[in-house]
Parts: C-alpha cells; sequence; structure tokens
C-alpha cells in the first residue's frame, strides 16, 4: 500500500505539474506513509482524537502525533483540547471549528409535507432528533434512557448507524422505549427531509477523553436545519450557549432544557440561522487558506 501510495503520487506530481504542491493530512500516522520533505508546504488538520476511539493503538498515534506534529508548517484543530494539546510542538497552530453544508440543510426550512419520508412522518410529535453515528463511545445511553423514560409524551427519533455500538445491549436496552425511534441509516441527500419534521435537535454525548477533544459536525447542521439544539457541555461548544441549550449529563436538565426548547424560549431561528451561515465549509477554506498565505 505504502508502494502503491507514494507510485501515484509521484504520477500526480508529474501529469498535474504542481506549482505550489501542498499536504494536507488528517491522519496522525502519515509519516508512515508519506516523506513530509516531498511537498512545498505541509499541514496536520486534526479534527479529532482518534487515539481514544475503540480498537485504536493508542500509544503508537500519541507518540507518532507528537512527531508529525513538530514537522508539519502549520497545524488546524476543531477544538480548544486540541489546540492545548497540539500547541506544545509547534507554534504555528490554528483553531477553526467543524463547520456545515449550510446550503444543505436549510432546505429543510421549505420542505413541505408531502416530501417528509415515511418513517418518520407518522411518529407523534413533538420530536427530538439525533442525526449520527450511535456509538457507544460518543453517546450517553444512559443519559438517554432516562430523559426518553421522563418525557413520555415526547418522541426521540435517532438516524444513523449502530455499527460502531460494540455492546448491542445498549441498542436493545433503549429500543425498548415506547418513545425512542432508530431509523437507521439515511442517506446524506434525504436528511433536510427529516429534519424538516423533527422539532428539536440534540447531542446526548459522553464527557470522556474523546469528546473532550470533538467538535459535532451535526451542531451546525441541526442550526441550519432551524432546529433549537439541546446538546451535552462539551468544551467546544460552550463559546455557543447564546444558541443552543447546553447542560452538565443530568436527566433532569436534559429534559428541561428539551421543553423550553421545544417551546422555542432559546434563540430564535434568525439567530440561529445566521450562526451556521457564519460557519460554513467555504468560509473555513478561504480563512484557513489566508492563514498559512496561499491564496496570494
Amino acid at each position: 500500500n505504502k508502494k502503491l501510495l507514494n507510485f501515484k503520487l509521484n504520477l500526480a506530481f508529474i501529469f498535474l505539474n504542481f506549482k505550489r504542491d501542498l499536504l494536507w493530512t488528517f491522519n496522525p500516522l502519515t509519516t508512515f506513509y508519506i516523506k513530509l520533505n516531498k511537498f512545498k508546504s505541509t499541514i496536520y488538520h486534526a479534527v479529532d482524537s482518534i487515539e481514544y476511539q475503540p480498537d485504536m493503538p493508542k500509544n503508537l498515534i500519541i507518540k507518532n502525533e507528537k512527531y508529525l506534529a513538530s514537522k508539519v508548517n502549520n497545524i488546524f484543530v476543531t477544538s480548544p483540547n486540541l489546540l492545548k494539546k497540539l500547541s506544545t510542538y509547534n507554534k504555528a497552530i490554528s483553531y477553526f471549528g467543524n463547520v456545515c453544508d449550510f446550503n444543505h440543510f436549510a432546505k429543510s426550512l421549505s420542505i413541505t409535507s408531502e416530501f417528509i419520508p415515511k418513517d418518520i412522518v407518522n411518529i407523534k410529535k413533538p420530536i427530538v432528533g439525533f442525526i449520527g453515528s450511535i456509538s457507544e463511545y460518543k453517546l450517553d445511553f444512559d443519559l438517554i434512557n432516562k430523559v426518553a423514560k421522563e418525557n413520555k409524551n415526547i418522541s426521540f427519533v435517532f438516524i444513523g448507524p449502530t455499527d460502531d455500538t460494540k455492546d448491542k445491549s445498549k441498542i436493545k436496552e433503549i429500543e425498548k422505549r415506547d418513545n425512542i425511534y432508530l431509523l437507521g441509516y439515511k442517506k446524506y441527500e434525504s436528511l433536510p427531509n427529516y429534519c424538516a419534521h423533527i422539532d428539536v435537535g440534540w447531542l446526548p454525548l459522553l464527557m470522556n477523553q474523546y469528546t473532550k477533544s470533538m467538535f459535532p459536525m451535526k451542531f451546525f447542521e441541526y442550526l441550519a436545519a432551524g432546529l433549537p439544539v439541546v446538546s451535552t457541555a462539551i468544551d467546544s461548544l460552550k463559546k455557543y450557549s447564546q444558541v443552543a441549550f447546553l447542560s452538565e449529563n443530568k436527566s433532569y436538565l436534559f429534559s428541561k432544557n428539551i421543553r423550553l426548547a421545544i417551546d422555542q424560549l432559546g434563540a430564535d431561528l434568525n439567530i440561529r440561522q445566521k450562526v451556521a451561515k457564519e460557519n460554513t465549509y467555504k468560509i473555513r477554506t478561504i480563512n484557513m487558506l489566508k492563514e498559512i498565505d496561499f491564496l496570494n
């Protein structure tokens, strides 16, 4: 694989005739496969502490991430914790949170009832929805269970794969709840149609070493779709408390915030969408390229 990768890279260099080649990598083990000195400029874009994901070679990742971070020209990070961790090894480091495809998710505000998917349209409202991988190292299943139990008049819908959850008893436990619905994986193109029938987007996240460094992609996607957001108060989201209901992982706090969100007592739609619109892929990429003086 290493030989094939480098062979194809060399071909690309020849045929594309790069003038300012730039290596932009997300993989902390990049130097296992590619020599950094092949490129005029190098960037390590750290989006998670992947060493804390299940079955990862933790020590190997930590060791090689330090080496990579010290050798690249620039580092971009998506959370305050990653900024703190990696700034030790390289001072050319910048913080840019995760972003969203605003135009795609904003479609949900104009989707009419006939385009609402059949597997959600008959679920009793109000609906609190989660979109993403249903993973035991990210989601607080105990919290989900308690909140659903305390709010039997509210439907809790989960859209996403369950493959990452090894302990299937956790999935089975929440499936027992009459007001919890697991709809499975859905195509990206259809997500605005689901958001159009959801009242609140939530992020019932665990507080652990992984989530401490994450910035959930779904946060701005929910806001772009016009949804009020209820979330665990992880570090990366604390600066957005004006547009989201953030709290510790106490079921009574989540229940309270969900009811407030359903009653639309938080930031209004225009403010939520404004914040999402300021955090798009295009805007972030332009700002990143300015940071490394690549647009001149």
